[in-house]
């Protein structure tokens, strides 16, 4: 179909006339962004010296958050991460994590939010540990993986960065882990007949925490001796506590055994007699879920 040079004229301003509108919405939004985010860090200072009054924060869209410019976002909020404040220092971080989760194609901008959090983590200025574990191993930077083996080379290893270091995938940490490791039947069965007083268990142990950071990064062994132990716990109570460990495991192995305790008929044990309680489909729903 041919258009005389009139009517393709006509056609070639609506589309700019077009254009423009959605660029001027974009624009706006984004300033909205901006705007609400300097305004609610002015109104946590102000409620600082007003504590009785409601602090009330401006409503930041995903939509609008999305339009701006996430170093420029990043800028505005990076003094605050520092606050000593701790409600100040908590909203500016989860600022940048919304941020990261709108980006999820930006690996550098990704990559800088978990450095962050790595930071915060390390120095304990944050508790960050529940964030970083919605991120993926291409997520963590060369300078977080660094800093991620310095931590497990520390004296003292706590559970939470030994987790961690499973999501990241740092294959260089695998030995560290190994000498981490622990017989789990074994350490149970020395407090078989004890029924009163603290009774530990063997989930809680940073050995277990290493043994499912080696099966996420894809040790086989590792895998199967985790779906074993956790199959073959008779404590029910314990057992649903440990199946969302086989959804940390991210691997095939671990989602079919997932799949079998959600097809299942199986159901909490309620604290309430008489009552029933959450079945196993339920709770592992959200947790089947991220595995896909």
């Amino acid at each position: 179909m041919k258009f005389s040079k009139f009517t393709t004229l006509v056609l070639l301003a609506a589309i700019i006339t077009c254009s423009n509108a959605v660029y001027a919405k974009e624009n706006t939004r984004a300033s909205k962004a901006k705007i609400s985010i300097k305004n609610n860090f002015a109104r946590f200072q102000e409620n600082k010296n007003k504590p009785e009054e409601p602090l009330n924060l401006e409503e930041i869209t995903d939509e609008d958050l999305a339009q701006a410019d996430p170093n420029e976002i990043l800028r505005i909020i990076a003094p605050y991460k520092n606050d000593k404040d701790y409600g100040v220092k908590s909203r500016a971080f989860f600022i940048e994590r919304r941020l990261a989760h709108l980006h999820k194609q930006d690996v550098k901008l990704r990559q800088r939010v978990v450095d962050d959090l790595i930071e915060a983590h390390l120095t304990k200025s944050m508790s960050t540990y529940n964030d970083l574990m919605e991120f993926t191993q291409k997520d963590f930077s060369k300078d977080s993986k660094k800093k991620i083996l310095n931590a497990l080379n520390m004296k003292s290893i706590y559970k939470g960065i030994v987790e961690i270091c499973g999501v990241a995938n740092i294959p260089e940490a695998l030995p560290i882990l190994e000498k981490l490791l622990f017989d789990e039947t074994e350490f149970q069965a020395r407090y078989a007949g004890k029924t009163s007083g603290y009774i530990p268990k063997w989930y809680h142990n940073v050995g277990w925490k290493a043994r499912l950071a080696r099966a996420r990064m894809g040790n086989k062994d590792d895998i199967n001796k985790c779906i074993s132990l956790i199959e073959h716990e008779v404590d029910t109570k314990g057992q649903y506590r440990v199946l969302k460990d086989l959804g940390y495991i991210h691997q095939p192995e671990s989602i079919e055994s997932l799949k079998k305790y959600f097809l299942s008929d199986l159901r909490r044990r309620s604290r309430i007699p008489g009552e029933e309680g959450m079945s196993y489909s339920r709770y592992l729903m959200p947790i089947l879920g991220d595995n896909f």
